[in-house]
């Protein structure tokens, strides 16, 4: 039996500048500014980037898609970046496009994992991932429940994290590499879609959903965000994404 070729694409929205369905307009101005960037580029290479390093699956990219916009300011603070898997693209540009062909030559299949800006993944979730891709023929693959922890705290709180409406933001999505091409930017679906097509339930506790201050639209009174965890679980926890 041929083995499957396929292109694990690590994917993150950065600062796209309308989330019309999500009530942040007021808010869109700010994403753009060398100030928002700057911290959030901050919270991104401590916690979420660290993570990606972190990973015991190592066959992976990462495409950091951004608004144009913003491009002298993000080339500033990503541009300091060095890993030769790790790419940042501009939505709809030339560049978009060159990049995916080049990303998608010799794969059967493109498979896109989203992660934002500010959350992490636990060491193994990525090569589960791998492993699941291999184990069953769907397209759609979800992490569900995992943990929330408050960052800009040193003593932050660390809760139990269930995805709002059945559509937790940390999904993956296998494409055939033409279809993936076909759609000329490098993107990923909103992850309220993820809920509609029947995807596998990948382990719990591989999430980490990061709550800070200035985040746009992640707060602690939503109802995501379960009891408390405390004492030697908590160091556990933290321990196991390296946070420790």
């Amino acid at each position: 039996m041929v083995k499957t070729k396929r292109k694990i694409v690590i994917f993150t929205g950065f600062n796209r500048a309308k989330f019309p369905k999500l009530g942040r307009e007021a808010v869109n101005h700010k994403t753009l500014t060398e100030e928002w960037i700057r911290y959030r580029f901050n919270i991104w290479k401590q916690y979420t980037w660290q993570s990606i390093l972190n990973q015991d699956f190592y066959d992976w990219v990462y495409c950091f898609c951004c608004d144009p916009a913003s491009q002298e300011f993000v080339d500033r603070y990503f541009g300091q970046i060095k890993d030769k898997r790790f790419f940042v693209t501009y939505s709809e540009t030339k560049r978009a496009r060159q990049l995916m062909k080049v990303l998608a030559s010799g794969n059967d299949e493109m498979v896109n994992v989203r992660i934002d800006s500010d959350d992490m993944y636990h060491p193994r979730a990525i090569g589960e991932l791998n492993y699941a891709l291999d184990d069953y023929g769907n397209d759609w693959f979800q992490w569900s429940k995992g943990f929330a922890f408050q960052y800009d705290n040193p003593n932050g709180k660390l809760k139990q994290y269930h995805p709002g409406h059945g559509s937790g933001p940390f999904f993956a999505h296998r494409y055939r590499t033409s279809d993936w091409l076909s759609t000329g930017i490098i993107k990923e679906c909103q992850h309220q879609w993820v809920r509609k097509n029947n995807p596998v339930k990948l382990s719990n506790g591989r999430i980490i959903v990061g709550i800070h201050g200035g985040n746009t639209g992640t707060f602690w009174r939503t109802g995501c965000f379960k009891r408390e965890i405390k004492g030697e679980r908590k160091h556990q926890i933290l321990k196991e994404f390296c946070l420790l």
